[in-house]
């Protein structure tokens, strides 16, 4: 069965939501947050320390990553199914 590609429509939200996943994923595989950390600036040491994976000392941002990541699987889970039923 072949399909068309104007048939075919991404739910822009989760695309979205799934990029910003991938580029916190990035941040800290590349150190990004270390390097905000070490600025003299208030703001962005804080932007830093808040995005940092670190030992427990309570729920951050960062520990949210892998269950936004899970949501967003489980959510396009159904659409792609849809899509190939079409």
């Amino acid at each position: 069965m072949q399909q068309n590609n104007s048939t075919i429509a991404r739910i822009q939200s989760v695309d979205f939501f799934r990029g910003i996943t991938m580029f916190l994923l990035a941040g800290e595989a590349s150190g990004l947050y270390e390097h905000l950390r070490a600025s003299d600036w208030v703001l962005v040491k804080g932007l830093g320390q808040r995005l940092d994976h670190h030992e427990w000392h309570g729920l951050y941002f960062w520990d949210l990553i892998q269950p936004f990541f899970m949501f967003i699987v489980g959510v396009s889970i159904p659409f792609a199914v849809a899509n190939r039923r079409i």
